[in-house]
């Protein structure tokens, strides 16, 4: 594909940054997700090497925000020193939450109404709370009984946030909310994905991962998190990818579709902790700041400290797709096809020009079914260093923690296009194209 002619109002990310992911009630489980999200803010502001005063907006993710506190995002910039000044707005869009808030920093300076803006997403399903219903099945007329009327007589129940409001589909009217997983088992089904290429996916994830660590090129994306204030104990690396236990896993039992499914807890992505975050900026303002060279769209080869620059990246498009909510799992595609279409100046031969593919794992055969559909999608190029299966999925934090892997990726291996796409409940996608300037 033609690389776009430079404009000034061209969204660039000049860095970006993730925590490590801790699992459900491992050792983030004490960090807050607002913490979560000012550390991967200011690690994310380190490497840009971009004081905080000059961020203008913050736009975060996160699902899962019951008795977080009023208005997460803004927490997030207080406590990551951004300015009293910085315009701040909190994301849901379930998983695609922290893809979307990096569109939407993006459009702000496409339109010119920022030139540093601050995005990305972050949840501590750790600290997900239950609400309390009326007995029954604790849907949404039971947790209103509380408010209105109170509970009088009779018994009451506790309603997992975790699963009423992440994890269970967003169904229309009059159809039974069923978990995520019961229709990733539909879409083996519909794509002929047996439980065997599903576990095989798997264990190719988790080496990809471990490797990425051993390699030291994860470590490359991430900030340590403290973890008491009181001493300098943190954590710096995933937990995860370490507790496969490889030999189970063809003995584990379906967990969503008990008589004929395929998904198991192992080949699902994983509960857990995390947060990620970007900064983007004006061409003008990056120029203005040298982080560009003045005579060209180059990034330059060295920043003022004299160390070597990291590659500077460019928000190309973006594109949201939504579709039947049962058929969430193959919303990617649906998004991918249409970022590739001529809305964007763009066509499906395009997608024989990118490099590199980031397709969150909210289970197994998401990717799988996206290279059933886009043959263009080479598996060896599809996320190359593991993904939420090996991983983990902190709701809010997982479409920013794809595109910053994505950079990583793209930086190591000196790539110039690179595409990054999630779905969410309820039938939606978002897909990202970034291209690195060379």
């Amino acid at each position: 594909m033609d690389a776009p002619a430079p404009a000034e109002n061209d969204a660039l990310i000049v860095a970006g940054k993730r925590t490590p992911l801790g699992c459900l009630g491992g050792a983030l489980a004490g960090v807050s997700a607002v913490t979560l999200g000012a550390a991967a803010v200011r690690g994310a502001l380190e490497a840009a090497r971009i004081p905080g005063a000059l961020v203008e907006e913050c736009y975060f993710g996160c699902v899962l925000s019951a008795n977080l506190g009023q208005a997460p995002a803004r927490q997030v910039a207080l406590q990551a020193g951004l300015p009293v000044t910085c315009c701040c707005t909190t994301v849901n869009k379930v998983c695609a939450s922290g893809a979307k808030a990096i569109a939407l920093a993006a459009q702000s300076i496409l339109l010119g109404q920022a030139d540093v803006v601050v995005a990305g997403g972050m949840e501590s399903m750790s600290q997900a709370p239950y609400c309390i219903g009326n007995g029954g099945s604790g849907g949404p007329e039971g947790v209103h009984r509380v408010r209105i009327g109170g509970l009088r007589l009779f018994d009451a129940q506790l309603v997992d946030s975790i699963m009423r409001d992440g994890l269970l589909d967003a169904s229309p009217a009059g159809k039974p909310a069923r978990p995520m997983g019961w229709y990733a088992d539909a879409c083996a089904v519909h794509h002929s994905i047996t439980r065997e290429e599903q576990d095989a996916y798997t264990l190719e994830s988790y080496r990809r991962a471990q490797m990425g660590w051993e390699s030291g090129s994860m470590a490359e994306e991430v900030v340590p998190v403290p973890l008491n204030s009181a001493d300098s104990a943190s954590i710096a690396r995933d937990e995860e990818p370490w507790r496969l236990q490889a030999d189970k896993l063809p003995r584990l039992r379906p967990a969503f579709d008990r008589e004929r499914g395929t998904v198991t807890a192992a080949n699902s992505s994983k509960i857990s902790d995390g947060a990620a975050a970007v900064v983007l900026v004006s061409r003008r303002k990056a120029r203005e700041l040298g982080l560009i060279s003045a005579d060209s769209a180059a990034a330059e080869d060295t920043l003022r400290d004299g160390r070597r620059s990291r590659s500077i990246f460019q928000l190309v498009a973006a594109a949201d797709a939504e579709r039947e909510p049962e058929w969430f799992t193959l919303a990617p595609v649906t998004a991918i096809r249409k970022l590739f279409s001529t809305r964007y100046g763009l066509d499906a031969s395009d997608m024989a020009n990118v490099d590199c593919w980031e397709i969150n794992e909210a289970f197994s055969v998401v990717p799988l079914a996206a290279i059933r559909e886009l043959p263009r999608i080479r598996s060896e190029r599809l996320n190359m260093r593991g993904g939420a299966v090996s991983l983990g999925h902190p709701l809010g934090c997982s479409g920013a923690r794809i595109v910053v892997t994505l950079l990583s990726v793209l930086e190591e291996h000196q790539w110039e296009y690179g595409v990054a796409a999630i779905c969410n409940g309820g039938g939606g996608a978002t897909a990202l194209l970034i291209r690195r300037l060379a």
